[in-house]
């Protein structure tokens, strides 16, 4: 638990810093399984912690590097939701690794 708090307030400094973008409460979901083929990544939450149509998600790997963004094209109530990223990049997707909701407000 403590590596995950960690590699989030990482990823949320970096965000920050590299965008001029606030960046406001991320929510966190973990990557459930990748067609690395279509470039399809699944995770394990959905419409009712945030991640709706359209709205831009990107993976973490384990050591909290951002390895790609893309945005949400299918989305269930409760239990999953379907981001569409770059196919080279979705090969180094793995389960379980991190995808952080990006909540953008430009200033």
């Amino acid at each position: 638990m403590k590596r995950i708090i960690i590699v989030t307030g990482f990823a949320l400094a970096v965000l920050i810093a590299l965008g001029g973008i606030t960046v406001s409460a991320q929510q966190v979901a973990r990557v459930k399984n990748v067609n690395k083929h279509k470039g399809f990544v699944y995770i394990d939450e959905g419409k009712d912690v945030g991640f709706v149509m359209g709205a831009t998600v990107c993976i973490y790997s384990f050591s909290g590097e951002k390895i790609a963004c893309g945005r949400v094209r299918e989305t269930m109530e409760s239990h999953h939701a379907m981001i569409m990223v770059n196919k080279e990049k979705s090969h180094h997707i793995k389960d379980g690794m991190e995808a952080m909701l990006v909540v953008e407000k430009k200033e």
